[in-house]
């Protein structure tokens, strides 16, 4: 399997689809931030839908890890796919 970066993996996410920063999120705009514990990824469904983002991201993230990290995709709740990438040491904070 390849390994990349935390970085990488959130620059392969921005770069496959239309995010805006979190603070700057319009009505029905899809939207990401970071945290200590994270890259946060927020689908709204009426610009992709569960399906389309549970598809596009699986393929980009076939025969990848991520090195000091984890990528999860939440179910969707009220109109929106939360995808996450997890840093492994945050837990310990």
């Amino acid at each position: 399997m390849k390994k990349i970066t935390i970085k990488e993996a959130t620059d392969k996410i921005l770069g496959a689809f239309d995010l805006v920063p979190f603070g700057k999120q319009e009505p029905n705009k899809s939207f990401y931030g970071e945290d200590k514990e994270g890259v946060h990824f927020v689908f709204d469904d009426s610009q992709y839908t569960r399906d389309d983002v549970e598809e596009k991201i699986c393929k980009m993230f076939s025969g990848i890890t991520i090195d000091g990290g984890w990528l999860a995709i939440d179910p969707s709740n009220m109109g929106r796919t939360f995808v996450d990438i997890h840093k492994e040491d945050a837990e310990e904070d």
